[in-house]
């Protein structure tokens, strides 16, 4: 088994098997590699919160559940949606989040169900009504600090469309400032100012099948 989880712009892959370690991705100049549970190895792999640069981390335990006890035991868990949106001339829906290209997404609220939650934060984050859900894409992990304390957000991801017409409307107090609607041709551009998180969910969300039903 092999997880992946974004420590800042690191993906940071947690194995327990050799076998399972991909030779390296030619996109990267530099890795990690961890092997134990030593307070000098979870401290390295921490550390890469702070690091510049997007090289990644293989940490290579036999037992998994204990190897992420040790490394995200002590973290807050945030479960959140988030919706990858279509419209009738196959463009996608990005949003402008602090000077960055994004995906609307956000937590779940108590007693939610994490589709509920997906469609509700497309809904806030960008004004658009009449959405239809089309399946489950994919989810990703990723790590950042808040206020000294270690934060994992899970996002669970899904396709949708809309015929919706209306004005798009930013959530200003999302710190959304632009909605686009930009052509698959044209998208290379807006993958150059994103996260690597979202760059995945929108190349596998172009990758699917039955993209718009």
């Amino acid at each position: 088994m092999i997880l992946k989880i974004y420590f800042a712009a690191h993906p940071v892959f947690l194995c327990s098997q050799l076998d399972e370690i991909i030779e390296e991705n030619p996109e990267y100049t530099d890795s990690i590699f961890l092997k134990d549970l030593s307070e000098k190895s979870l401290a390295t792999c921490q550390q890469l919160l702070e690091k510049p640069g997007n090289y990644p981390c293989y940490y290579l335990y036999h037992d998994l559940p204990k190897l992420l006890d040790a490394l995200l035991g002590s973290a807050i868990t945030i479960d959140a949606g988030g919706g990858v949106v279509y419209n009738e001339n196959d463009e996608v829906l990005l949003i402008l989040r602090r000077g960055k290209w994004d995906l609307p997404k956000g937590k779940l609220d108590p007693g939610e169900s994490i589709i509920d939650c997906a469609l509700r934060e497309v809904i806030e984050e960008t004004g658009l009504k009449n959405l239809t859900l089309l399946d489950k894409l994919t989810s990703s992990m990723y790590c950042y600090r808040e206020k000294g304390q270690l934060v994992l957000k899970q996002v669970q991801w899904y396709k949708m469309r809309t015929a919706d017409r209306h004005q798009l409307t930013p959530q200003a107090e999302e710190d959304i400032t632009e909605i686009k609607w930009i052509n698959l041709q044209e998208l290379d551009p807006y993958l150059q100012n994103t996260y690597d998180t979202i760059k995945e969910v929108l190349l596998l969300a172009q990758r699917s099948p039955n993209r718009i039903g």
